[in-house]
């Protein structure tokens, strides 16, 4: 419920906490723990710190109540990503924890959500891609091709960082099957642009001419104009840093705050 458009007066990451904050009260009353340590931890998203963080504590102490080790897993998950703007050690050390116990439990789409959150929160390139490779590879292997997608792009940035863009070619072209697969035209377009780059550092002017009509003719596709798409992205990120100032996550204010200037810059 994060992403969608809202259906009243509120902006939409609000409109998405509204149903949270009433379903944790019905869960209260039915007294069901294990659905009320998911809603606690869906409804922590939307409040602000102090709040947020003792709603995950208190699912934390139905889950080991509970005796439930996944679902203690999850609720380190949910710590882990709360902290990523904060304390970023804090927050590597949590997933890594909520990892190995999903590893133990053999659960493989929470391995993958833990690894996908340590290639943005590691410290080195190295451990990044390492991280976003093995999410990529989890995520494909339960048919989940537009998170191996997204995976795969953080790992072509980081192998960038370390190699440079010309030696991630074969990533980049698992991740355009990977995107292709999930039918996900943003992803595949990504992919375009990247190889398009790839093939002019080759010195393949015709590979390079087809990658760029390629992801051209899909950004086209949804019928908007640069200047229209840039103006829906730039309110997603006003929604979301309405988020960050209800919630009061300092970093994060400044981050969308910074990229939403970004936006501002005359098109070219």
């Amino acid at each position: 419920m994060k992403w969608v458009r809202s259906d009243n007066h509120e902006p939409p990451f609000a409109r998405a906490a509204t149903p949270s904050n009433k379903a944790l009260e019905v869960l209260r009353r039915c007294g069901d723990k294990h659905d009320l340590i998911d809603a606690l931890g869906a409804a922590s998203v939307s409040q602000e710190p102090a709040k947020g963080a003792a709603m995950l504590e208190e699912a934390m102490s139905l889950a080991v109540d509970l005796g439930d080790d996944e679902a203690r897993a999850s609720v380190l998950a949910r710590m882990s990503s709360r902290m990523a703007f904060t304390d970023r050690a804090q927050a590597v050390r949590l997933s890594r924890e909520a990892l190995e116990v999903y590893r133990r439990l053999g659960n493989v789409r929470g391995q993958a959500q833990c690894l996908f959150s340590l290639a943005i929160q590691e410290d080195s390139p190295e451990l990044k891609k390492e991280a976003a490779l093995e999410s990529a590879a989890l995520n494909r292997s339960l048919g989940k091709y537009a998170d191996a997608a997204r995976a795969m792009s953080l790992a072509v940035m980081y192998g960038e960082e370390l190699q440079g863009l010309v030696a991630q070619e074969e990533l980049l072209l698992q991740g355009l099957a990977d995107a292709q697969a999930s039918n996900t035209m943003s992803l595949e377009s990504h992919c375009y642009a990247q190889l398009a780059k790839v093939a002019v550092l080759k010195g393949d002017t015709e590979a390079a001419e087809r990658y760029q009509r390629w992801h051209n003719e899909l950004e086209s596709a949804d019928g908007l104009t640069p200047r229209q798409r840039k103006n829906n992205d730039r309110r997603m990120m006003k929604d979301v840093l309405q988020l960050a100032r209800k919630t009061k996550n300092n970093q994060a204010i400044e981050l969308f705050k910074e990229m939403i200037a970004k936006t501002r810059k005359p098109d070219a």
